[in-house]
């Protein structure tokens, strides 16, 4: 699990890094198929990263202060997911989640029914 962790992390930061992808000068044309093609595929990934770091955390446990972490980054991503529309919900990585995805969900749609900003 440890590889395949830091696998996807090095996969998905070359891929942010990379200038012709990401740019960084305001009036560089943004690619349409970003999206579709590159982020979604990298939030997917970062996902099951998320479940097996869950997965580990309740096999073993660790110093509340980690999980913390752990968990607010979750929830951020999470957060920012469900905005943007990143993530299949009903994919098998999302229903193994799917107590720990509730929590932020939850919040994300009692802050968009009220029209305020989480």
């Amino acid at each position: 699990a440890v590889d395949y962790i830091h696998f996807i992390m090095e996969w998905a930061n070359a891929i942010l890094d990379d200038k012709r992808i990401f740019v960084e000068e305001v009036d560089e044309k943004f690619l349409p198929e970003l999206e579709r093609d590159i982020v979604k595929p990298i939030c997917e990934r970062i996902l099951h990263v998320y479940a097996i770091l869950f997965h580990y955390h309740t096999q073993n446990p660790v110093h509340s202060y980690d999980r913390f972490y752990v968990e607010c980054a979750f929830d951020r991503f999470i957060y920012i997911s469900l905005y943007w529309g990143l993530i299949d919900f009903n994919g098998e990585t999302a229903k193994y989640l799917q107590e720990q995805i509730d929590i932020p969900r939850k919040s994300y749609l009692q802050a968009h029914a009220r029209d305020t900003y989480i």
